[in-house]
């Protein structure tokens, strides 16, 4: 069936936005074919044909589309492996044809923008007039593309959408809209995977990057708008923890994938056995489960790697560091008192030497990087508050604190900042010297950090004989009380004023049985 194009719209256009040619916007309809070719050719930017040609973008949209299109789709993905599949092709693609996408990305590319000139002037939004017409945009931009959303048939593009509008949502501190659309784009996934096999590719890679956005969303869990773990139909059930699998392996961003699953899962675990604390029998149970199931995909990935050994080290630097938190809070068990930690040494300095090497493995860069993904600033984070070394703790500290990098909602400043107060709660009266918040870390440091893990081999890691080596010592080292300890932290983010307000929940108790608290304001 042709289209008419003597017509000014074509309804069979005007539904599916495409013609039989592949995609024309149905207000071009009107042109002839060899006209519109033309008049697309001569467009000075990359963008959608439709808004293009009947004029309804401003300029700053397609300054803020380049912006995402140069800089935002080449950082998003972090360190993650293969990611650039979604978000420099598959996002790019989509916005072609879908305007609500395409303004998803004018948003990011503003937020971006707006990132930047703020660690410009040190994070004083006042001092740069430039920053709050950013911020104007990206609302708009968000606004529109939420209504735009509405007119969208097909699941793909939907899911596509979720995730981007996911992604301003965690840059723009939307903490509650940030859940709504992970819980849409992880139904709109279950429902492509049931019933659609044609998108297979972009299916595959908008799952792994949702997959790392989701766990991003439950380790950071602000109060106002605490994750919940199960509310979207995802509910674990404590008695069969087993991972779905496919036979085998079939790439690093598939294998980063499962472990972020796996990390996903014990963290509900947790959550579950703080509400509904077990016999040490059932605690026990859960936590060989886990270990049998990481020990399942150290396997799998063992055998990748023999098969399709990585073309750069540093495509697995990622997945170690994420692998080592899970060992880490499995040697910590899930619940007990917080000198547990203090067991787990080789595991702390291990993710510092990873999150060193990950940072090391990346071109310098003078503005901020923005990455919509995990990367090394929460691992950091949860050394420098866990880790009671003050050596260990202090490098997580100082790494955090020269990364300049924001990672969905985790800024690095900020959690610097954050874990910057908790270390002076808990070593108020030791006599241990905390350096200045803004202490340089020099590259022969960084350098010296990176090396512990530089000529590791595969059964150094992957094998439940796995040997990490330790350089710290307790020897000598003023301990934190028990009681001094932060076991948890009640806070409530503020991205506009770049503030936090925290609860600290302390280890110590009062007379009447309950935890002490401590109220902090950091800004940052």
């Amino acid at each position: 069936m042709k289209c008419d194009e003597s017509k000014p719209s074509c309804n069979r256009c005007t539904q599916s936005r495409r013609t039989c040619d592949g995609y024309a916007p149905p207000h071009a309809a009107g042109l002839s074919r060899r006209a519109l070719t033309c008049a697309i050719r001569g467009l000075a930017n990359v963008r959608p044909a439709e808004p293009a040609l009947v004029g309804l973008h401003a300029a700053d949209d397609v300054t803020c589309f380049d912006v995402f299109r140069h800089w935002t789709a080449y950082s998003a993905g972090g360190f993650s492996p293969r990611s650039d599949d979604f978000w420099i092709r598959t996002v790019l693609q989509v916005a072609q044809a879908e305007p609500a996408v395409f303004f998803a990305t004018v948003a990011l590319g503003a937020l971006h923008r707006r990132l930047q000139l703020q660690s410009i002037t040190g994070g004083r939004e006042s001092m740069s007039a430039d920053c709050s017409p950013f911020a104007e945009k990206a609302l708009g931009c968000y606004c529109r593309s939420l209504t735009l959303a509405r007119s969208i048939r097909d699941p793909v593009p939907l899911l596509v959408l979720s995730i981007l509008l996911l992604g301003i949502s965690n840059l723009s501190g939307k903490w509650l809209d940030g859940q709504v659309h992970i819980s849409s784009a992880k139904r709109l996934l279950a429902e492509i995977q049931r019933t659609i096999t044609s998108h297979h590719t972009i299916v595959e890679s908008a799952a792994e990057c949702l997959a790392r956005m989701d766990l991003q969303a439950a380790t950071f869990s602000e109060s106002s708008a605490p994750y919940l773990l199960g509310s979207d139909g995802d509910a674990l059930n404590p008695a069969n923890i087993r991972q779905p699998r496919t036979r085998q392996l079939e790439s690093l961003g598939q294998a980063t994938r499962g472990v972020f699953n796996l990390l996903r899962t014990l963290l509900q675990l947790g959550n579950f056995l703080f509400d509904e604390p077990p016999s040490p029998e059932y605690h026990e149970h859960i936590i060989s489960a886990i270990a049998e199931e990481i020990a399942v995909w150290e396997a799998d990935l063992a055998m990748y790697l023999a098969r399709v050994p990585p073309t750069d080290p540093a495509n697995l630097f990622l997945p170690k560091l994420y692998h080592s938190t899970i060992i880490l809070l499995l040697r910590a068990k899930l619940s007990g008192p917080e000198r547990r930690y203090d067991a787990c040494l080789p595991s702390f300095e291990r993710i510092v030497s990873l999150a060193a090497a990950l940072l090391r493995s990346t071109k310098p860069c003078n503005t901020l990087v923005l990455s919509l993904e995990p990367g090394v600033v929460a691992p950091l984070y949860l050394t420098a508050t866990r880790c009671r070394h003050p050596a260990v703790r202090r490098h997580a500290l100082a790494l955090l604190q020269v990364a300049n990098r924001q990672e969905g909602m985790w800024p690095s400043d900020g959690a610097a900042a954050v874990a910057r107060n908790i270390i002076m709660v808990e070593e108020d009266g030791l006599g241990i010297h905390l350096p200045p918040s803004r202490s340089p870390l020099r590259v022969v440091d960084l350098s010296r950090l990176a090396s512990r893990i530089a000529h590791e081999v595969d059964e150094d890691w992957l094998s439940t004989n796995r040997y990490w080596r330790l350089e710290a010592s307790w020897e000598g080292v003023p301990v934190v009380p028990e009681g001094k300890r932060v076991v948890d932290s009640i806070f409530i983010a503020n991205i506009d004023e770049r503030k936090v307000e925290m609860t600290l929940v302390l280890s110590g108790r009062k007379a009447d049985g309950s935890f002490s608290t401590q109220c902090i304001v950091v800004g940052f």
